[in-house]
């Protein structure tokens, strides 16, 4: 049994939301109630993207009940990337811990990148889903664009888009300070300067459920677009970063 003590550091979870009214709250709940209620300090950080159902109205009536927690509204709908920029510049907590809202992922396996981190004294660590409960217009997807990265970044991270991250603040703003607010894909990016920089990175496995509520933002017709405008960004990306006075490199 896991003892109650608090562990003495301050914690800031992030997560992006957008048209998830019939999940959020349980969501919400079980990061508070699994992860958060354990720390000294803590804040969580839900940046709504201009949801269109009851999503707003779900998260105001939880900010009510758990006041560590800080609420964004877009003023427009910005998109995944963006929403979850914001949530990282808003953080300002010890650690910062990404998961997405759509109840895929289980709050539990957060304590298994946090023994990882600590013990072995890193400076991030991602979660990999071994056993993936997407589609497989999604598999294919996030396939491609690992060896996309492999082939052409040589990266081998086993699942580099995975929402599910651990950092330690001062890694994070060095990673932020080189990837662009309105990134569209964030996560890899963030991962590609990471890696970068030389980072001390570990990867752990958790666990992945079905997606039972909601609609993902990616649609099977549009996945090879997806694609094709991620690989550009990435390109884009690296040459920034290579031209950049920084101790940062990579090779194309």
């Amino acid at each position: 049994m896991r003892s109650l003590k608090k562990e003495p550091f301050s914690l800031s979870v992030v997560m992006p939301v957008y048209n998830e009214e019939e999940i959020i709250e349980k969501v919400v709940r079980d990061f508070c109630d699994t992860i958060l209620s354990r720390f000294q300090k803590r804040e969580f950080i839900l940046v709504n993207d201009c949801s269109s159902d009851a999503t707003a109205l779900v998260l105001e009536r939880l900010k009510h009940e758990y006041p560590y927690i800080r609420l964004f509204i877009n003023s427009s709908n910005q998109g995944h990337g963006p929403s979850l920029m914001r949530a990282y510049h808003e953080a300002k907590g010890e650690y910062i811990f990404h998961c997405d809202s759509d109840n895929q992922l289980v709050a539990e396996d957060f304590w298994s990148l946090w023994q990882s981190l600590r013990d072995n004294k890193l400076e991030l660590v991602m979660g990999y889903r071994k056993q993936r409960k997407d589609p497989a217009y999604r598999i294919f997807m996030s396939n491609t664009l690992r060896l996309f990265i492999i082939v052409f970044f040589g990266v081998p991270f086993r699942d580099i888009n995975a929402p599910f991250k651990l950092y330690a603040i001062s890694s994070l703003k060095k990673i932020l300070s080189v990837v662009p607010r309105s990134a569209f894909v964030p996560t890899i990016l963030m991962m590609l300067a990471a890696h970068a920089y030389r980072m001390r990175i570990g990867e752990v496995e958790i666990r992945h459920l079905p997606r039972i509520t909601g609609k993902s933002f990616i649609r099977s017709w549009r996945a090879i677009v997806f694609c094709l405008r991620a690989g550009k960004e990435l390109i884009r990306f690296i040459i920034q970063i290579r031209n950049m006075r920084s101790p940062i490199s990579l090779e194309i």
